[in-house]
């Protein structure tokens, strides 16, 4: 796996993860309400993501006519085949990172203390835009066949 898709596998980054301290805030910038959290604890103070899974620079943000966002935010890619969720890369301060979105959805929005429980899955990872109802925490991913990046991106967090 490339080193892109590691993150910091220092206990800072876990516990940033681990910490229920956001800062989210209620945005009418979309065609519904919706929440945006920050994307600081990561290390990307730039990035904030929204409740359904896109992600915006925050200084690159250009409203539609109607003053709402329906375009603008940063692309996305299925690198697993395993579990397909999709991911999105990001300048952090340990450089450019791939991560996949239900995490950053998770650990954004759900956030818990809870070490055991570090998978937020769902049983259909292809749907988009995400619904936050859908995802849970838990301990297990269920079984695969194939080598995953997804596995390997959560056991260089979790060594």
């Amino acid at each position: 796996m490339s080193n892109e898709t590691c993150t910091s596998s220092s206990s800072s980054f876990v516990e940033r993860i681990h910490s229920t301290q956001r800062n989210i805030l209620d945005s009418k910038l979309f065609m519904r309400p919706t929440k945006i959290c920050l994307l600081d604890f990561i290390g990307a103070p730039k990035y904030f993501i929204s409740d359904f899974g896109a992600i915006w620079e925050r200084h690159h943000v250009y409203p539609n006519i109607v003053n709402k966002l329906t375009k603008g935010y940063l692309p996305m890619a299925i690198l697993d085949q395993a579990y397909p969720y999709p991911w999105v890369k990001l300048p952090t301060t340990d450089g450019m990172r791939w991560f996949p979105v239900n995490q950053l959805l998770g650990w954004a929005f759900k956030p818990q203390s809870d070490k055991q429980a570090k998978y937020f899955i769902c049983d259909d990872p292809g749907l988009y835009p995400h619904e936050l109802s859908e995802y849970r925490w838990s301990d297990t991913l269920p079984p695969t066949q194939t080598t995953s990046r997804y596995v390997a991106f959560m056991e260089s967090i979790y060594r």
